[in-house]
């Protein structure tokens, strides 16, 4: 279900984009890799037809693919991989056993431990997306693809718009 719906944003930005004159010419295989990457197909980021495909072409303006075996792209495509995966299955599947849930609630019967039930949670939803959008945009370095950044410490932010904003950038960017 998740996947359908990064997948209907594409198809919504592009539909939006054709209709307003906003979408360059893309080819059919282009249109289809932006469309089916598979890297942000389930987790996002939600990317933009234009700035994809300009990942794909070459820098002199040809249409062929750029898939580059770039050592310093691989290395931080990697650590972009791992740092993900450990976000979201050694600190949000571990957190998941502490945080707020039904089962837990109902055992709760001094306020600090709701605060700390409650905290839990929210870093195990943050750890939970942050870490695929992680696994996302290493496996897109790997490919040779920058895919946008999607978070900027939103738990730091001073006020709940900065928060939003942080939070989902590529879908506060989308709205």
């Amino acid at each position: 279900r998740l996947g359908f719906s990064y997948l209907a944003f594409r198809l919504l930005h592009v539909l939006r984009d054709y209709q307003t004159g906003k979408l360059p010419a893309l080819s059919l295989e282009e249109f289809v890799t932006y469309a089916l990457f598979f890297p942000a197909l389930t987790a996002g980021p939600i990317d933009r037809a234009p700035r994809f495909a300009g990942e794909l072409r070459h820098t002199t303006g040809n249409t062929q693919t750029v898939l580059s075996a770039d050592p310093s792209a691989m290395f931080s495509g990697g650590q972009r991989l791992i740092s993900g995966i450990f976000k979201k299955f050694v600190l949000a599947d571990s957190l998941a056993l502490l945080a707020l849930n039904s089962q837990n609630a109902s055992q709760v019967n001094q306020t600090g431990w709701a605060w700390i039930l409650l905290y839990a949670y929210t870093l195990r939803i943050y750890f939970d997306f942050s870490g695929y959008t992680d696994i996302a945009i290493g496996l897109g370095r790997l490919l040779g693809i920058r895919l946008p950044e999607n978070f900027d410490r939103p738990y730091l932010k001073t006020n709940l718009t900065a928060f939003w904003n942080s939070w989902h950038i590529t879908l506060a960017q989308w709205f």
